[in-house]
């Protein structure tokens, strides 16, 4: 089984645990570029979801993502690894803009690749209703992204 991950900073756990966006924020690892910063990626829901599931995990969520960033990237990555049996692509967007999503949705399902997209919207009420709180910047911490994991996890497990 194979996760795919995208969005804006929430899948990527920006700031959950460091006050870090993405690794080159933090001087130390500024040569790993845009990537989920690694001490916030530990605690991160996708992370969470991967050891569930004892599976492969590609998170591609950036803090810059923009709608089309978004679709572009996760469109190159399903060309290159839709064969692949057992393919995910689970996505949170933040945009008001849904069609690029509405029309991503259904190339992935054209090609038979399960995905689940929600808006952040839903994810912070979801986790605010359950008493999970946003930190300093808009982001949670590790309580959230652990939460959110078991939710999306149901919804996964439903796909399988």
């Amino acid at each position: 089984m194979l996760v795919y991950v995208n969005g804006d900073g929430h899948p990527g756990a920006s700031y959950a645990v460091k006050d870090y966006a993405v690794s080159e924020d933090d001087f130390d690892l500024w040569y790993r570029g845009r990537q989920p910063h690694p001490a916030n990626l530990a605690v991160a829901w996708p992370t969470a979801m991967r050891n569930h599931f004892q599976c492969e995990m590609v998170v591609e969520s950036d803090i810059r993502n923009t709608a089309e960033d978004i679709v572009n990237q996760t469109t190159s990555y399903v060309d290159k690894n839709y064969r692949r049996t057992n393919l995910y692509v689970l996505i949170g967007f933040g945009q008001v803009n849904v069609e690029p999503f509405l029309s991503l949705s259904e190339y992935l399902k054209s090609i038979n690749v399960r995905h689940i997209f929600y808006p952040t919207g839903d994810y912070i009420r979801a986790l605010r209703n359950n008493g999970i709180q946003l930190n300093h910047r808009g982001y949670f911490g590790a309580d959230g992204h652990a939460l959110w994991s078991n939710l999306l996890s149901k919804e996964l497990t439903k796909m399988l």
